[in-house]
């Protein structure tokens, strides 16, 4: 009997290693996948400002540019065909002035920048149809 107990008790000691090491092993991971986050991020705005600035990107309807600090001029170069604008997660606080150059720009995301007012150069943006500033600190939206 206490042989059975004995053995029983070091079963739900292996049983207890074995899962701290299996929460061990997924903290890890999750840890490893947030730094591979940030690097891609990194790496998407850095090949995806080369091409811009190459014009790699010509034509295109869509731009991700997560995570800038100032508003690539470079992004006029696709006046004529972008549509939607995704700017999140940076540390923008302005958009240029002349935002209304992208005449076809239905859909501008700027969520998790630092914009306390609701950039007045939106109001340029004729087809502008969308726009979203979840998160970045709003106290005025003009009229």
């Amino acid at each position: 009997m206490r042989r059975a107990r004995n053995a029983q008790l070091i079963e739900n000691q292996n049983d207890l290693k074995s899962k701290r090491n299996q929460r061990e092993q997924i903290k890890a991971a999750i840890d490893e996948a947030k730094d591979s986050r940030a690097v891609n991020t990194q790496t998407i705005r850095r090949d995806t400002l080369d091409a811009l600035r190459h014009g790699d990107l010509a034509g295109a309807r869509a731009l991700r540019l997560p995570g800038l600090s100032a508003f690539p001029d470079a992004i006029f170069g696709l006046a004529d065909t972008l549509e939607v604008l995704d700017l999140g997660g940076g540390t923008l606080t302005r958009l240029p002035d002349d935002l209304g150059r992208l005449h076809r720009l239905r859909v501008l995301f700027g969520s998790g920048n630092c914009f306390e007012r609701l950039p007045a150069s939106l109001g340029g943006c004729a087809a502008l149809t969308q726009v979203g500033f979840r998160g970045v600190g709003l106290r005025e939206v003009p009229a």
